[in-house]
């Protein structure tokens, strides 16, 4: 599925870098997911989820970690709308309802996914993801020809993009196509709370990154969790789909074992053709693993883990996501 992690990694998983790793019952079992070890993370999430009450304050993070790691869209979808629905008001309903967003955008339905953020607009004014739920809400804007109203996203994004350097960069680069256009008013929830609206803290000292930072406030507890801003954005970036899909990667020679560094699991060989691509221009080589029924996207070729730890960290800064390593 177009999914960053599977999506999401979602198996990409966007373990890693979520709000989860800073309340350890879930760190240990999303660095699972972060070595490679996907089975296991599905495993331990699920004791988890059997073993704790739904009125616990942990449970709604169990659900949102348990669909970073979920194996179809299907699944990442039931989990994350469950988290929106079910516990609005915890602290993980925000980056859920981003990850949301983000797995319709992937999957081609950017007016659906400009729905979800158009909710989150209304129902989080005032968050810290607020940028990166703008990054998102303008590149839908843009795929269904409304430039205006994603220009009104880049607006406010811009005003509330805090010391988020790199979804600062991205909302500029967009800014571009905002030139002569018009822009709607901005929200009042955006407006009345730009500048009160707190600096997001440095992201844990990690290689993968939950949803564009994100995209992703004191770190939580387990009794009150607070996840990280980055925790969602994810994942790495899918852009917009092409007018005719690049021709897929002609076979070559079995591919060398090497420590590589995993930015997306995708359900399709376009969106992993659009992603590699995407890649490529920002400077990194990479291939296409079909695996498991997904086509999944790794970059570089590393003879040590700690090689392809800061390799994660480059593609992170130039490409956003959740990117993580994978063991030969």
């Amino acid at each position: 599925m177009k999914r960053l992690m599977a999506l999401l990694l979602l198996a990409a998983v966007p373990p890693c870098r979520a709000a989860a790793q800073q309340v350890s019952p879930l760190t240990a079992a999303l660095r699972l997911a972060q070595d490679g070890r996907i089975d296991s993370a599905r495993a331990t999430l699920q004791r988890m989820e059997q073993s704790t009450v739904p009125t616990d304050s942990l449970f709604p993070g169990i659900l949102y970690s348990s669909a970073l790691v979920a194996p179809t869209a299907e699944e990442v979808r039931q989990k994350l709308q469950r988290v929106i629905v079910e516990y609005p008001f915890s602290p993980w309903a925000e980056p859920a309802m981003i990850a949301l967003a983000q797995l319709d955008y992937a999957n081609g339905d950017p007016a659906a996914a400009g729905r979800t953020l158009e909710k989150f607009r209304t129902d989080h004014g005032t968050s810290t993801l607020y940028a990166v739920a703008a990054l998102w809400g303008a590149r839908a804007g843009f795929d269904v020809n409304d430039p205006r109203a994603a220009c009104q996203w880049v607006s406010e994004g811009l005003a509330r993009a805090g010391d988020d350097a790199s979804t600062r960069a991205e909302l500029a680069a967009l800014n571009r196509k905002c030139v002569g256009t018009p822009s709607a008013a901005p929200s009042p929830a955006a407006t009345s709370t730009a500048s009160a609206a707190p600096a997001r803290p440095p992201a844990p000292d990690t290689a993968v990154r939950p949803q564009a930072a994100a995209t992703p406030a004191a770190p939580p507890t387990d009794t009150a969790l607070r996840p990280a801003p980055a925790a969602v954005v994810p994942p790495p970036v899918v852009p917009a789909p092409v007018a005719t899909p690049p021709a897929p990667p002609a076979a070559g020679p079995p591919v060398p074992a090497a420590y590589r560094v995993q930015i997306v699991a995708a359900n399709s060989q376009e969106a992993a053709d659009e992603m590699l691509d995407r890649a490529k221009k920002a400077g990194f080589k990479g291939l296409i693993v079909k695996e498991g029924g997904f086509y999944k996207v790794r970059l570089g070729e590393y003879a040590t883990r700690t090689e392809a730890t800061a390799a994660a960290a480059r593609v992170k800064a130039k490409l956003g996501g959740a990117p993580f390593v994978v063991a030969p």
